[in-house]
C-alpha cells in the first residue's frame, strides 16, 4: 500500500513556482529488500529507488531521469492478489528507460498487458521545455489512460481520487502546505514530510473497508493512516519531488534503516533537466555532420536505429538503418573542440567490422568521427586490400574512431568535413 499527492501546475505564473510538487509514500513490509534512492549504476540519468525482492529486482516505486521523465505507482488494494501475475515495480522501470514511448502511449501498451498484473495504479509524466504532460491509468478501472488537468491529486490504494478519509484528508493537508507561497524550499520539503508522516487513523472508513474485505480488522485501521504502522508492515519510505519553472529538479528521500520505525536517513539530489535532441529532415549527409559536429553524442542517441538517406556525391542514395558502434555515443561529447572533425559513412559494409560483432553485415550505414589530418584522411580513399579485415581502434578528442572498413565494389566512402 501506497498513497501519493501531488499539485501539476504545467506553466506556473511566478518564476518561484512548482511545475510539479509531489510527495508520497511507500508502505512494503519492513524486512522486503529495496535499495535507497540513488542515480542507477547502469543508467547515470535514472533516480529512483530499487526493489531487490527475489524475481522482482530492477523494479521501482517512484523515479525520475534527467529527460523529464517521472512515473509512480501503488498498489490497488484487493484480497486475493495472484502469486504469479507479474511484478508492478517493472511498469515504472521500464517507462525511464523507454525512448520511444511517450507517457500517454506507455500507459496505452500497459493497458493492453493489464490483466497480467494484480490491480494497480501508475502516473506517468513528461516534462518538457514546450510541454508538461501527467497520465494515469488503473487496471482497475477505466480501459482509457487519462490525460491529467493542472490540479491538485491524490492516489492511495484504490483509483485517483477516490474518497477515502485519509486520501481526502491528506489531501486537504497537503493542498494548505502547497499554497503557502511564504516557504522556502527546505521549508516546503520538512512541511510535505510533515503531511506524510501523519499517523492518525481515519477509521472506520466504510469506503475503505468495502474494498478491503477480506483483511483482518486491525489491518484495515493500521492502513486508515497517511502514515501506515503495524508490527512487520507499514511506510518505510517518504519521498518529496519538486520541479520548478527553471528545470530544476529537487529529490529527497526519508527512508527507514533496519526495519527500525525510530531510525530514518534523508538523502536529497538536485539536478537540472535535459532537453531530448532534436533532429530536423536532413537535406544531405553535411546536415548531419553539422548536427554531430554540435553534439556527437546526443545525434548518435537521436540517429541510431533510425532511416537515413546516404549521401553519394551530394545526390540523395537509398536510405538505410544507421548504425553507431557501441562505446562511441556513451563517450564524452566533443563539442568545445575547434578542431574539425570527419565522419565517415558507408553503405553495405562488407566484412566484419570487429570480430564479436557480426551483426555489422546487416547493417547500411556505419557513423564514426574520423582522424582529420590529411594523410591520415589519405588512407581512407585507397582501396583496401580484398582479404584485409578489420581493425584497428584509435583514442581521438574522446571518441572511439574505426579506421578500416571494406566496402562493396560499387560503392565509395564519402569523408564530410564539418
Amino acid at each position: 500500500m501506497c498513497i501519493i499527492f501531488f499539485k501539476f501546475d504545467p506553466r506556473p505564473v511566478s518564476k518561484n513556482a512548482y511545475r510539479l510538487i509531489l510527495a508520497a509514500n511507500r508502505d512494503e513490509v519492513y524486512s522486503r529488500p529495496s535499495k535507497a534512492a540513488d542515480f542507477w549504476v547502469t543508467n547515470s540519468d535514472i533516480l529512483s529507488g530499487l526493489d531487490l525482492e527475489y524475481g522482482k529486482e530492477g523494479g521501482s516505486w517512484l523515479g525520475i531521469n534527467k529527460r523529464g521523465k517521472l512515473a509512480a505507482v501503488t498498489n490497488y488494494m484487493e484480497a486475493r492478489p495472484n502469486p504469479d501475475a507479474q511484478g508492478r515495480g517493472f511498469l515504472v522501470s521500464n517507462y525511464l528507460t523507454d525512448k520511444d514511448l511517450d507517457s500517454y502511449a506507455y500507459l496505452k501498451k500497459v493497458s493492453a498487458d493489464g490483466h497480467l498484473y494484480n490491480g494497480f495504479n501508475l502516473i506517468t509524466a513528461e516534462f518538457k521545455a514546450k510541454q508538461d504532460i501527467v497520465c494515469y491509468y488503473g487496471n482497475r478501472g477505466s480501459p482509457e489512460p487519462m490525460r491529467l488537468n493542472p490540479g491538485i491529486y491524490g492516489l492511495s490504494n484504490s483509483l485517483l481520487d477516490t474518497p477515502w478519509k485519509k486520501l481526502m484528508k491528506g489531501k486537504q493537508h497537503f493542498a494548505s502546505v502547497v499554497n503557502n507561497q511564504s516557504l522556502s524550499s527546505d521549508g516546503l520539503v520538512q512541511e510535505l514530510l510533515s503531511v506524510l508522516n501523519n499517523e492518525e487513523l481515519n477509521a472506520p472508513d466504510p469506503v475503505q473497508e468495502m474494498q478491503g474485505d477480506g483483511y483482518s480488522k486491525p489491518m484495515i485501521q493500521a492502513l486508515s493512516a497517511v502514515c501506515v504502522r503495524s508490527p512487520h508492515y507499514g511506510t518505510r519510505t517518504n519521498t518529496i519531488i519538486l520541479i520548478d519553472a527553471e528545470d530544476n529538479v529537487t529529490f529527497t528521500e526519508r527512508t527507514m534503516i533496519n526495519e527500525d520505525t525510530t531510525n530514518w536517513n534523508v538523502s536529497s539530489f538536485q539536478f537540472k533537466l535535459q532537453e531530448e535532441a532534436h533532429w530536423s529532415p536532413l537535406s544531405s549527409v553535411g546536415d548531419l555532420a553539422n548536427l554531430c559536429k554540435t553534439c556527437w553524442a546526443a545525434a548518435c542517441r537521436a540517429f541510431s536505429g533510425t532511416e537515413l538517406a546516404l549521401d553519394s556525391g551530394n545526390t540523395m542514395a537509398n536510405p538505410g538503418k544507421v548504425m553507431v558502434i557501441p562505446g562511441i555515443r556513451e563517450r564524452p561529447c566533443v563539442e568545445e573542440s575547434r578542431e574539425r572533425k570527419m565522419l565517415l559513412f558507408g553503405r553495405n559494409v562488407k566484412r566484419r567490422l570487429v570480430p564479436s560483432r557480426p551483426d555489422v553485415l546487416q547493417t547500411d550505414v556505419v557513423i564514426g568521427p574520423l582522424l582529420n589530418q590529411p594523410s591520415q584522411r589519405r588512407q581512407w580513399e585507397e582501396e583496401p586490400e580484398a582479404d584485409s579485415q578489420v581493425p584497428v581502434g584509435r583514442q581521438f578528442a574522446n571518441i572511439y574512431c574505426y579506421q578500416k572498413i571494406l566496402l562493396e565494389d560499387d560503392q565509395c566512402l564519402y569523408p564530410v568535413l564539418s
